[in-house]
């Protein structure tokens, strides 16, 4: 403090109220957040009104605050259908005041009032009670108003309550009734100095006012906030020289209603922090005058000791004070500074106060004495409610950030925060406003991650060391966290939520190994321990005091608190006597399978990033390796981990080798977007994919791909489809599984919130199905065929586009990609799993692309094996109540595969169609819960007359109980029964014909038709029998079979001894017109066989004639797929590398295919590694 030796500046100047006021302004009208950039913002713009209650409340536990914030916060919408009943009550009290008051004697005005009051109150609690509302009602000025005018009383809003409501209902363990400070009040509420107000109403008329809080609430910003209200108040021009102008007025006014400040009053605000009273004062006036001295240290002009002395004697019928931190003292100091208080007061009674204090700083019996003595009333402030923390979030974000872009970023991650799941432990810690500015500035810092173990650390050090010299803080906040984290830890291992003295009296062993340099613990005794758990409970409040089965025993209100201080000791603490250092990795990763311990792991991992890399690394590459549980390992990858690529593989390796996406690998996904380690995963899953077969990681990778762009560059995809351009295969097949997903987005299926962006991209896709069919017929790619049948859907293309491209060709491409999923139909079948496996989203993939083919005529039966039609008939089963499945395309594939044309129809019938509205105009898919896909499906087949003609008839027929089948039957007898017309009849049976029957063009697939095929045959290894059918097939299509028995021949190096017309040495003369045409599969065939027969430069030479896009379709289209794949085979791998120098195409595994080339064909890589150089 400043004493009365010291002298500032200028002795001359007279000092006034405009001098004061205008100086206490300057250093209340902004704040700073960031000391090390110095910028500072507008207080008033920032002030965030804080909801008060009765001092009671402040002696409550964290739940009962957190109950009351919301009760006091909903009060105005509750109680908005009560007003209009006080007002016509109050206008009762005026009028009747106003005849009455005139008739009476002064002594006889205050009973008469209470009469007139008692009627306001019993009326009022009829409407309360038909409202079914029992809680205090927030009385307007003009309502107040209204019931004081020319009655001279303020009238307290309790005065509205029955009797029996204003028993104090919460449960507290102090004995609240101690702490609630009152004036003296008659029956009825009526105080002899006529302060009372609203509890939610800090109206100065209110003399004296203790606001009550834990640290953190706001007491000192609350203090602040009213002080700089009265500036304004007094010097109104101060305010004029504000830009914004408007602005000012409209938060003054805000404040003045809500706390129901008093303008006319004319008040000097006096801000006295106590932190700085030191007991050396005589006075508590030698307190205000040095308190107002050292606002103009800093100033050029000051003011003597006497100046200030002499303008408080003057002004001192208009001070407000404004004292902060009571608890911040001794207790001794605290007496000490109370009695100076006290005798200031009986100078001067009229002199109205406010003062703050942690719970602590009132608990000693005298010290409450005193303030009963002085006749303060309680206040508390009370944390805030969620709309509150959304509210000054957004007003703080609008004030302190700059720039649109910015600004919607944090609101963006703002909302994030409230409401993803991921984020819900945040909210406990945005109750006060210093927790909340806490996340806010860790928001504005990084608005692309947000560091749950350092807001931990920072909130913690904040509250534990708020009031500490700059030198204590460090030691004092370490020594703090061992004591809380030992005991913390203790707690945890018993699965406990409370510690007993007893059970501190069990670890006491424990918590003296530990080493303590603050002083925070002397005699290292039980009642040394009590005592500092005491103090954390009052002064800061993470840990709270209750009584449980008859004993005191401490617990830690917000969970996560312990989870925090447990980490904290599995990191730096020895917890195990037996060892000699801190051994997280041995403690944690014993505990990965307990959901108890998830939050404490990735606290610790935070921690040992910083602290201990190598145990980190440990630890994390542990916990995704072993992680069983899909829940707790999406709670680790979401806490926003520094993540490496290496380290990414592992979770990437363990859940997306498959060629499907299910739910559970989506919410993988979900969890690592938006994170810092994003990138990381996505590289991974990328880098797995290109070095994969097949389709491997292909789905995951795309979903990945569409989610980040969708959250990073709001879903600009013209650079993805540009890869469907690609002579890459696999940028290829990543292009078109990206469409799938982002339709799958569109459809909302099982990830929401993206639809509309998924919606701008559709019409991008028009652009590109061209390119997707040459994919999908030249590297029989499913993925490419799937995208084509999801965009045919969702743009619902017309009848002859949709046939165009979904050909035959590519229907028998997916049947033969079914044949080779055998294996996958036999596990189905006979294979043992609690849910569902990767093979049956892979199988239920292909028939629901199957059934989105448009509907055929079946030219023969088509031959699945019996798992596989196993598999669709459970499928179609489930698909009737399970809206993840399209059960229209489930309905095609079983006619496609299983069905006869009359099965199929009457499934359209009950299955698919509500009956009712069978007719040209028919919309609705009959199951319950159709999806979005299922009825875009439904709305393409409705084009097909066709069905819709078979299926009214069907059901004409069927509802009168005639045979159905066979169908021209039906309709003979729908023509002999009902009369219809010969033209009805004759078109029908036409339509039946020429449109029902044939359903487009016929399928053509010789190698799952049931035939045997060269193909087939050659896939089966029977050389000699595809050799025999071509032979045999000659005449039918010379040149094709010319050239595949060329193959064979030289293959199978089949000779005359195979009986065949041709042999091994007709290769050539097979091949002849065909190399003259430049036919690439010839030339490859007669380049092949000279390379056997050490002609290199010839075969050399004949390769130089095929064109770039002849070696993708010779290498992808055959060699690749049916001998490398496959087998393995040295030809196959030959080809590739020929086709990797020549047309520039690019494989997955080249070295491998290099090595394999080498090994058969050293002669063939020596010259071509010539001719290169």
């Amino acid at each position: 403090m400043i004493h009365s030796s010291n002298r500032v500046k200028n002795m001359d100047d007279v000092f006034d109220r405009q001098k004061y006021i205008s100086v206490l302004e300057s250093t209340l009208n902004t704040i700073c957040f960031d000391r090390a950039s110095g910028k500072r913002f507008s207080f008033e713009k920032l002030y965030y009104p804080l909801v008060l209650d009765d001092g009671k409340n402040a002696f409550q536990s964290y739940k009962e605050q957190i109950e009351q914030a919301k009760k006091g916060n909903n009060e105005k919408d509750r109680l908005r259908g009560i007003r209009a009943g006080i007002r016509s009550l109050s206008s009762e009290v005026k009028k009747k005041a106003e005849e009455k008051l005139g008739e009476k004697k002064a002594d006889e005005q205050k009973a008469e009032t209470i009469a007139l009051l008692d009627s306001v109150k019993q009326k009022t609690s009829k409407i309360l009670n038909n409202s079914g509302n029992h809680k205090p009602i927030e009385i307007s000025d003009e309502e107040n108003n209204n019931i004081q005018s020319d009655v001279g009383l303020q009238v307290s809003s309790e005065q509205f309550i029955d009797e029996d409501d204003k028993t104090d209902k919460s449960i507290t363990y102090y004995d609240a009734e101690k702490y609630d400070f009152k004036l003296e009040e008659d029956e009825y509420g009526l105080y002899p100095e006529e302060d009372y107000e609203d509890k939610h109403n800090l109206s100065v008329r209110t003399k004296r006012v203790l606001a009550i809080a834990n640290a953190g609430h706001g007491k000192t910003t609350l203090l602040r906030r009213i002080a700089l209200f009265y500036c304004y108040s007094t010097l109104p021009e101060l305010r004029e020289k504000k830009e914004e102008l408007v602005t000012s007025i409209e938060e003054h006014n805000r404040i003045k209603k809500i706390y129901g400040l008093d303008e006319k009053m004319d008040y000097i605000p006096c801000y006295i922090p106590l932190r700085k009273y030191d007991g050396k004062a005589g006075s508590f006036k030698q307190i205000i005058c040095e308190c107002i001295g050292e606002l103009f240290n800093g100033c050029e002009s000051g003011f003597s000791y006497e100046c200030i002395n002499t303008f408080l004697d003057r002004e001192h019928k208009s001070l407000l004070l404004l004292i902060d931190g009571l608890d911040e003292l001794s207790n001794a100091l605290a007496k000490s500074v109370l009695t100076l208080l006290e005798e200031y007061l009986e100078i001067n009674p009229l002199t109205t106060v406010m003062m703050t204090s942690r719970v602590a700083g009132i608990t000693n019996p005298e010290i409450m004495d005193s303030l009963k003595k002085m006749k303060f009333i309680g206040r508390s402030i009370l944390p805030l409610t969620d709309d509150d923390a959304k509210a000054y979030s957004t007003k703080w974000i609008e004030e302190t950030q700059e720039g649109d872009a910015v600004k919607t970023n944090l609101k963006k991650r703002l909302s994030q925060v409230l409401s993803r799941e991921k984020y819900d432990y945040l909210k406990e810690f945005m109750r006060t406003p210093l927790e909340l500015l806490v996340i806010l500035k860790q928001l504005a810092n990084d608005s692309l991650a947000l560091d749950r173990y350092q807001l931990f650390h920072d909130m913690l050090f904040e509250l534990f060391t708020s009031h500490e010299r700059v030198d204590r803080k460090g030691i004092l906040f370490e020594d703090t966290m061992s004591v809380l984290g030992c005991i913390a830890y203790q707690m945890q291992l018993r699965g406990s939520l409370y510690v007993s003295e007893g059970d501190l009296e069990l670890i006491i062993e424990n918590l003296n190994a530990l080493n303590y340099h603050s002083g925070i613990i002397s005699t290292g005794d039980l009642t040394d321990y009590i005592r500092f758990l005491n103090s954390i409970a009052m002064n800061i409040g993470i840990v709270e005091k209750e009584r449980r089965d008859g004993e005191e025993v401490f617990t830690f209100p917000i969970r996560s608190y312990q989870e925090y201080l447990t980490a904290h000791a599995c990191c730096h603490l020895v917890v195990d006597m037996d060892s000699i250092r801190p051994e997280p990795f041995c403690i944690l990763s014993n505990k990965i399978d307990v959901d108890e311990w998830t939050k404490i792991i990735i606290f610790s991992l935070s921690d040992l990033y910083t602290t201990n890399q190598s145990e980190f690394d440990r630890l994390l590459e542990y916990v995704f390796s072993n992680e069983k549980n899909d829940t707790r390992l999406c709670t680790y990858i979401e806490s926003d981990l520094e993540v490496t690529k290496e380290q990414a593989k592992i979770i990437c390796e363990r859940f997306f080798e498959s060629n499907v996406l299910t739910d559970k690998q989506k919410k993988i996904i979900m969890a690592w977007s938006g994170t810092k380690s994003a990138y990381a995963y996505n590289f991974a899953l990328k880098n797995l994919f290109m070095k994969s077969e097949d389709r491997l990681y292909s789905c995951a990778c795309a979903f990945s791909t569409v989610i980040d762009s969708f959250m990073n560059n709001n879903g600009d995809f013209r650079s993805f489809l540009e890869n469907v351009k690609d002579n890459n295969p696999k940028k290829c097949l990543l292009a078109a599984a990206i469409i799938s997903e982002c339709i799958s987005l569109f459809y909302g299926e099982n990830i929401e919130g993206y639809e509309e962006l998924a919606q701008n991209q559709l019409v991008l896709f028009d652009g590109i199905v061209d390119d997707l069919y040459k994919n999908a017929r030249q590297y029989k790619d499913f993925a490419s065929i799937k995208a084509l049948a999801d965009i045919c859907i969702v743009r619902n293309y017309k009848e002859s586009t949709y046939r165009k491209l979904l050909d035959e060709e590519l229907r028998t491409t997916v049947f033969e990609y079914l044949t080779r999923k055998e294996k996958e139909s036999q596990f189905l079948c006979i294979g043992k799993y609690e849910e569902k496996p990767d093979e049956y989203y892979e199988l239920l993939d292909i028939f629901t692309v199957l059934g989105s083919f448009p509907v055929v005529k079946k030219k023969g039966k088509i031959l699945i094996s019996s798992y596989a039609q196993d598999v669709l008939n459970a499928m179609y089963e489930l698909s009737k109540d399970d809206n993840a499945i399209d059960q229209i395309a489930i309905v095609l594939a079983m006619w496609c595969c299983i069905w006869d044309y009359e099965r199929f129809i009457e499934a359209w019938t009950h299955d698919i169609c509500r009956e009712k509205d069978l007719d040209e105009n028919y919309r609705y898919v009959i199951k319950t819960y159709c999806s979005e896909r299922e009825q875009a499906h439904f709305e393409v087949l409705k084009k097909n007359k066709a069905i819709l003609e078979t299926a009214i008839m069907y059901m004409q027929i069927k509802n009168r109980n005639l045979n159905a089948s066979p169908y021209l039957d039906s309709l003979s007898n729908a023509y002999n029964i009902f009369g219809f017309s010969h033209d009805v009849y004759g078109n029908l049976k036409k339509n039946y014909i020429n449109e029902i029957c044939s359903f487009g063009e016929a399928a053509s697939s010789d190698d799952i038709s049931g035939e045997d095929s060269v193909l087939s045959l050659f896939r089966r290894r029977d050389i000699s029998g595809a050799a025999r059918f071509c032979a045999e097939n000659i005449g039918k299509e010379p040149n094709a079979n010319f050239v595949n028995l060329s193959f064979l021949l030289r293959f199978g190096k089949i000779g005359k001894e195979a009986q065949l017309p041709y042999s091994y040495e007709d290769i050539p003369r097979l091949l002849k017109d065909a190399v003259g045409k430049g036919e690439k599969y010839a030339l490859m065939n007669l380049a092949l066989y000279y390379f056997e027969n050490q002609r290199t430069e010839e075969a050399l030479n004949l390769l130089m004639k095929l064109k770039v896009d002849d070696w993708k379709e010779l290498s992808y289209g055959f060699w690749k797929q049916e001998l490398w794949d496959t087998n393995g085979d040295p030809e196959g791998a030959l080809v590739c590398v020929l086709a990797h120098e020549y047309g520039g195409c690019d494989f997955v595994g080249f070295e491998e295919m290099l090595n394999a080339a080498k090994e058969r064909f050293s002669d063939v890589i020596k010259v071509l590694d010539t001719r290169m150089i």
